[in-house]
């Protein structure tokens, strides 16, 4: 049987490069989408499981451009003359913020849950979400 030689017409090699062209268009466009794809994934894990197990007192943190200092009880009790309602700024819903002195001489504002906050009321009083609101005071 003898083999036909590849025909040279100009149009079947014009529907061969339009098909090569094509799929090499389909095959680009596939792989930026599953790149775009892994890229967004790999964003949300970071976002919701390495973010938020970020400690906001790790002075490695470099997430976290706050330098947050860890105070006691008695600390803060004492810095506001054991809560003084002369020393309260502003009162909320679930807290009260009190002005305060810190032993080395400053002023720092001091948000406390009041006693009869509602479980709710505890949730929303998140740290971090304060602190960006406080560091304007």
């Amino acid at each position: 049987m003898p083999s036909r030689p590849i025909s040279s017409n100009p149009r079947t090699s014009s529907i061969l490069r339009s098909r090569v062209i094509l799929l090499a268009i389909t095959i680009s466009a596939t792989a930026i989408f599953l790149v775009t794809i892994v890229y967004i994934v790999y964003q949300l894990w970071d976002t919701l499981f390495h973010r938020s197990r970020t400690n906001p007192f790790d002075s490695n943190s470099s997430s976290i451009p706050l330098k947050l200092q860890k105070f006691r009880y008695k600390e803060l009790k004492s810095a506001t003359n054991g809560f003084d309602p002369d020393h309260s700024i502003g009162k909320g819903g679930s807290a009260t913020v009190f002005r305060g002195v810190l032993r080395d001489g400053k002023t720092v504002a001091i948000k406390r849950l009041d006693a009869a906050a509602s479980p709710q009321a505890e949730r929303e009083f998140q740290f971090c979400r304060n602190c960006c609101f406080l560091r304007g005071i």
